[in-house]
């Protein structure tokens, strides 16, 4: 199990350049023997938010979450451990506004990254990772875009 913490600076709409909070609960079977891994797991990608005119307050909030299956393929060096990722996700994206009818969209889409872990103990290991979400959203909700995440988290084994 993997769980991830981000804070994102109390601003609507979000900017580019702030950091985007999420929790990400991942979960997977480990073969600690070969050099491969299999992982699922859920992510709430935030929200796109557009506010066209702040006097009138009319607005398009744009939501994608999505469940995810990858194989990852590891290198170990000592107790570090580099890796790739790549697998496939199915997202859910809905818009809602106070302008036109709201929507929802689903799809199915590939998935890439690359990590490094580093095992503190047999139990115990942290990672940081940069993965890619080819072309989230949909038609029907006026976004799609490919989405790069980049996340530090904690790896626990039972």
């Amino acid at each position: 199990m993997s769980i991830l913490l981000k804070e994102l600076p109390d601003r609507d709409p979000p900017r580019p350049e702030d950091n985007v909070r999420a929790l990400l609960i991942t979960g997977g079977h480990d073969h600690e023997t070969s050099f491969y891994s299999l992982f699922d797991g859920y992510k709430d990608l935030g929200r796109i938010v557009d506010q066209n005119d702040m006097t009138t307050g009319n607005s398009i909030l744009v939501k994608s979450r999505l469940g995810e299956m990858s194989v990852l393929g590891m290198f170990p060096i000592g107790r570090f451990v580099p890796y790739l990722r790549g697998g496939a996700y199915y997202a859910h994206n809905a818009m809602e506004s106070n302008m036109i009818a709201a929507a929802t969209g689903d799809q199915a889409n590939w998935t890439v990254g690359a990590g490094l872990r580093f095992d503190v103990t047999k139990w115990l290991a942290v990672r940081a990772e940069w993965q890619r979400y080819n072309n989230v959203g949909h038609a029907n909700v006026g976004v799609r875009t490919d989405v790069e995440t980049s996340t530090l988290g904690v790896l626990l084994r039972f």
